[in-house]
């Protein structure tokens, strides 16, 4: 299975943040109503300029399924697989979404599934 992308796989990917930086974020993401990318702020990991990088980066390598609303990493993708196993065809999310500020704050969460965040970030 392709790993899902998320606003904290692209932030260790791009050098953003430390996995250890990422895991204890989740932690926290877990037993509070806040996003990551939030408490990534509150904490000082992240300042509003590479937050907003992230998100940036995330617009570029973020695909979505306008069928089933699965997301996928662009760079995970063979050339012309845009095929979704719901039968649709992954959109890339640069042609749906005007701005990085625009992206809906739950398509940067984690979906869940057989590739866990945390197994992710320590790889």
């Amino acid at each position: 299975m392709r790993p899902r992308i998320s606003f904290g796989k692209i932030a260790l990917r791009v050098g953003a943040v430390t996995s250890e930086q990422l895991v204890e974020c989740r932690a926290e993401r877990d037993t509070s109503d806040e996003t990551l990318e939030q408490i990534l702020l509150e904490k000082g990991y992240l300042s509003e300029d590479l937050a907003e990088f992230v998100r940036e980066a995330f617009l570029r390598m973020c695909a979505v399924c306008p069928e089933c609303g699965r997301r996928t990493d662009v760079s995970e993708r063979n050339e012309g697989d845009w095929a979704c196993r719901c039968g649709g065809r992954f959109v890339p999310l640069a042609e749906e979404v005007a701005s990085a500020r625009k992206i809906d704050p739950a398509l940067l969460t984690s979906e869940t599934g057989d590739v866990s965040d945390e197994a992710a970030a320590l790889s």
